[in-house]
């Protein structure tokens, strides 16, 4: 009997580690991958990430899940082997450094909601497994104390956030609760703005406006803005319907311009609208810019 309970435990556990390895791997070409791998295997767009999760938070909860889910595993499999990789502090190092590294890996940016999320379910389930396994927390070394400070500055960078069903002021700019909001990274005509198209004169300003107000059709809109205000006391931030990033969405479909004199992160996606001949792309236009300074 002894026996047969000792190889279904050791079962458990050997299962235990081929899923946290497996897992681990499968974190690991996920976040690595030039793209949205999971955006192309669901949508066939490498641009989009899919908000697996319905909540209002965005696609972020579903890192806090994952690293969850990772963590368990890994904290279970350190209960039989105490192993560098299965350790706390190479799990909360992994959770901030593949977030760090789309900073330089094509198709992918860097987001501190994400990493507020990885960071959180490592620790999470961290001392959830410290209070169940009765360890005291008092005498906690200095890792510990410096995680538990980043922490708390990753909070504060969520507070950035504002929600809710908004008006539409034109294409880059919408209003929530009073707070209007400029769209980070892009430019979209003026309301008044004329461009030609198949030579005939439209309002592509306006055009802009009712894309945008098409596609957010009364929906709530999650805002992840910056703390300071523009000098027109704007909040700038990427704003996002259920788990469209608008942002990308407007320049990719060519309504708008990717502003690179303030961000390079759309370049792409104007590419991508400008090869297909898209929206503005389809017929002549001034930049936006350059028509506010002649206007």
């Amino acid at each position: 009997m002894y026996y047969i309970k000792f190889t279904m435990k050791n079962n458990f556990f050997r299962l235990v580690d081929y899923l946290y390895y497996f897992s681990l791997a499968i974190l690991f070409i996920l976040y690595l991958f030039p793209g949205s791998l999971i955006g192309y295997l669901l949508y066939g767009d490498m641009g989009r990430q899919p908000n697996l999760i319905n909540n209002p938070f965005g696609t972020s909860i579903n890192h806090l899940f994952f690293f969850i889910y990772l963590s368990v595993l890994g904290f279970i499999s350190r209960l039989r082997n105490k192993k560098l990789i299965n350790s706390f502090q190479v799990l909360f190092c992994i959770s901030i450094l593949l977030e760090i590294l789309h900073w330089i890996i094509p198709n992918r940016a860097f987001e501190y909601y994400d990493l507020f999320a990885n960071s959180a379910g490592v620790l999470l389930v961290y001392f959830l497994f410290n209070f169940f396994l009765k360890k005291k927390l008092t005498n906690m070394n200095n890792f510990n104390i410096i995680v538990i400070l980043l922490l708390i500055s990753s909070s504060q960078i969520l507070a950035g956030e504002i929600s809710g069903v908004p008006s539409i002021t034109d294409g880059d700019t919408i209003k929530i609760s009073n707070k209007r909001i400029r769209f980070h990274g892009i430019d979209t005509p003026e309301r008044k703005q004329i461009c030609t198209k198949n030579s005939k004169e439209y309002n592509c300003g306006k055009e802009a406006t009712d894309a945008l107000t098409k596609k957010i059709n009364g929906k709530p809109v999650l805002c992840k803005v910056q703390d300071k205000l523009d000098i027109y006391k704007r909040y700038i931030g990427v704003c996002f319907v259920e788990e469209v990033n608008l942002n990308k969405w407007m320049v990719r479909n060519g309504y708008a311009l990717a502003y690179k004199r303030y961000s390079k992160d759309y370049t792409e996606d104007e590419e991508y609208a400008k090869k297909n001949k898209l929206g503005l792309w389809a017929g002549n236009f001034i930049h936006p810019e350059k028509w506010r300074k002649l206007n």
